[in-house]
């Protein structure tokens, strides 16, 4: 006679798992009922079948509520821990407790919704969740997760096997403060072409907020988002300090965003170069020049030279054009560093410095624009100290001159920087002004 399931009893768990994982086997149009001595098989959900909602027997169901009420809630953190839940298995099984005859499975709705459907009972007011290092691959079973925890608001699934970012949107129910998915093959979707690839961590995090709105923290970090061009600049959460007499900005709004970008610049400049590198594009050019010292090319000494022990972390790549005559013309393009590996290392070979921003004077005026960013140059002069043979700081005068673009490439809002540098031009030469020197330590640190 027929009938609605047909039993097929194997002795090796693994071909009977399989045989279980593939969904909409029939026989004599019955279902298939995959049993394994000694193991538990969960069976797989119909597409068709309406069991997205189904739990497994009443048995097993209480294995899993022993299960969570072993450790796994921390009712008073509100935390359920179900990372490496394999691993945990194992370990009951060797401590001879009944829950650990439980067989994980991921892939199934049937064994997940289960899963959570105790969650819900044991731990109904769950905040933080943690599912680490389970292998998991799709988040398909997890449709009623959701339903089951509409307290969830912070959610780990680091070092899985998540490959595609549009399984999240299973989740999409849940109003999450924080998700953490670092380690998981997604983000390689969001390399930038940059060698060594970096992570857009801008498209990766517009991506995620894409399901949850409401995110706060991504992998430990604000959600990297543009908030303003040179045309319409964010509201300052802090005032800046006033502009010296002498600078000019050809729009007011201007002020705002390049006073912003000036203070992170040179903040970080002095303090750890690194963190300046990735303002600049892949395509970026960098030069600079200190004046025409004795036996140069020049014709006669320019005001407010190095001396020549001073001047030698500047002779390699000087691009003074007094000295690039002759036979040095070759300095014209030779000493243009191009691109953002060779700006590094220009940068790195420089003396440290330590910047005074009270006496910075500012030029800013907006460039032609296209249909795909704005561009803006932007002249810097002012006064620092640098370091001279590892122990003296000596005066300096400077002038910088930027050509800027907002939006930011990809990768150089992935770094944090709201506007990107196209090109840098820097002249280094001693004070000749009688001016007042800088302050014997500047501290580095960003303006409020």
């Amino acid at each position: 006679f027929p009938k609605e399931r047909y039993p097929v009893t194997l002795s090796d768990k693994q071909p009977a798992t399989s045989l279980a994982n593939l969904s909409g086997i029939r026989f004599f149009s019955g279902e298939l009922d995959i049993k394994c001595p000694g193991a538990f098989i969960v069976q797989p959900v119909q597409a068709n079948g309406g069991f997205r909602n189904a739990v497994l027997p009443d048995h097993f169901m209480g294995m899993m509520r022993e299960m969570l009420r072993a450790g796994l809630y921390d009712a008073g953190a509100k935390v359920l821990t179900l990372d490496s839940l394999e691993k945990r298995m194992e370990s009951a099984r060797a401590q001879g407790l009944e829950f650990g005859k439980l067989q994980i499975n991921f892939t199934s709705h049937r064994f997940v919704n289960s899963l959570f459907t105790c969650v819900a009972e044991v731990a109904p007011d769950v905040v933080s969740a943690s599912l680490d290092d389970n292998d998991l691959s799709s988040l398909q079973a997890f449709s009623t997760l959701p339903t089951h925890c509409p307290t969830l608001a912070n959610l780990s699934l680091a070092r899985n096997q998540i490959a595609d970012v549009d399984e999240l949107n299973v989740l999409v129910g849940l109003k999450l403060r924080e998700v953490i998915l670092s380690g998981n093959p997604l983000l390689q979707a969001f390399a930038t072409a940059a060698t060594p690839p970096a992570l857009d961590k801008m498209k990766y995090h517009q991506e995620v907020t894409k399901f949850f709105p409401s995110l706060k923290l991504i992998d430990g970090e604000e959600p990297k988002q543009l908030k303003i061009t040179f045309g319409v600049p964010a509201a300052p959460e802090r005032p800046l300090p006033a502009v010296v007499p002498g600078s000019a900005f050809e729009q007011p709004a201007l002020q705002e965003p390049i006073g912003r970008f000036i203070n992170s610049y040179f903040a970080a400049y002095d303090q750890n170069r690194a963190l300046v590198q990735m303002a600049y594009a892949e395509d970026a050019f960098f030069s600079y020049t200190i004046p025409a010292r004795p036996g140069g090319g020049g014709s006669s000494v320019g005001a407010g030279s190095l001396m020549s022990s001073e001047a030698q972390a500047y002779l390699k790549s000087n691009r003074n054009m007094c000295e690039a005559e002759g036979p040095n013309a070759s300095r014209r393009v030779k000493n243009i560093q191009s691109r953002r590996s060779g700006i590094n290392a220009a940068l790195d070979g420089l003396p440290r410095t330590q910047h005074d921003p009270a006496s910075f004077t500012v030029d800013v005026f907006l460039l032609q624009s296209s249909p795909v960013a704005q561009l803006c140059l932007l002249t810097v002069k002012g006064r620092l100290r640098e370091l001279v043979g590892g122990a003296n700081w000596k005066d300096r005068a400077f002038v910088r001159t930027f050509v800027l673009r907002s939006p930011p490439p990809p990768e150089v809002a992935a770094a944090g920087w709201l506007v990107g540098i196209c090109n840098d031009q820097l002249h280094i030469r001693n004070p000749v002004d009688g001016g007042p020197s800088p302050p014997a330590a500047v501290s580095g640190s960003p303006m409020p």
